[in-house]
């Protein structure tokens, strides 16, 4: 049996995760804005910051770490919630930006209208756990840029396939003959279909308007 996959909606309030891929509630924000000093710039803090702020003895050490450990998210590049005691309730909302966080990783998702900005989602099925790391990373890569460029993910899916015949065994020389060969071992007919509509597809992404067999 399957598990149950449901892709993230603005109209849900459970959904496979972005971040974790967990099907999990989700609680939702609406989006607020506090104006930055006229004429600045966004702060933005580096590896300068979280050293000034481990050499800042002042703080309660307790205070000193949550500090740091804040900072360090934020060089990261993380999306997260930054508890503070200033309130901006009458601030301005900001219309058609939204957040949503996973109850199973804590993790945040940037909405543009009804669609997820932020992180970039992976189409597709979930690869097998059992998957080589190497095709892994290709097999997401190639569901990360499906809904961009099908014709990358469709050639990033067929070196897939060819890194898997290598692995379970064939040459990697000609991906025909590696399918046929595999059949021959009792490779079910429709797992073959499958595998050829990928290679087919992945050489026409690569070499438009050539029929490559191989």
């Amino acid at each position: 049996m399957t598990d149950r996959v449901v892709p993230p909606s603005i109209s849900a309030v459970s959904f496979n995760c972005p971040y974790c891929g967990a099907l999990a509630d989700q609680t939702w924000f609406d989006v607020y804005a506090v104006r930055v000093d006229k004429h600045g710039t966004p702060f933005r803090a580096d590896e300068k910051t979280i050293k000034l702020l481990e050499a800042e003895k002042s703080l309660p050490a307790d205070v000193r770490q949550r500090y740091i450990d804040e900072t360090r998210r934020t060089v990261r590049g993380e999306v997260y919630f930054s508890h503070r005691d200033t309130s901006h309730y009458k601030q301005p909302e900001v219309i058609n930006l939204s957040l949503s966080m996973c109850y199973s990783c804590k993790q945040l998702s940037i909405w543009i209208h009804d669609k997820v900005l932020y992180p970039p989602l992976r189409t597709g099925v979930t690869p097998n756990a059992d998957l080589p790391p190497d095709i892994m990373r290709d097999y997401d890569e190639a569901r990360l840029i499906l809904d961009s460029s099908p014709r990358g993910a469709a050639a990033l899916l067929r070196l897939c396939i060819q890194k898997l015949c290598i692995h379970v065994g064939q040459a990697g020389k000609n991906l025909d003959n590696d399918i046929g060969d595999l059949v021959k071992k009792g490779l079910d007919k429709r797992i073959q279909q499958a595998l050829d509509i990928v290679r087919v597809v992945g050489n026409e992404s690569v070499h438009p308007g050539q029929l490559d067999m191989s």
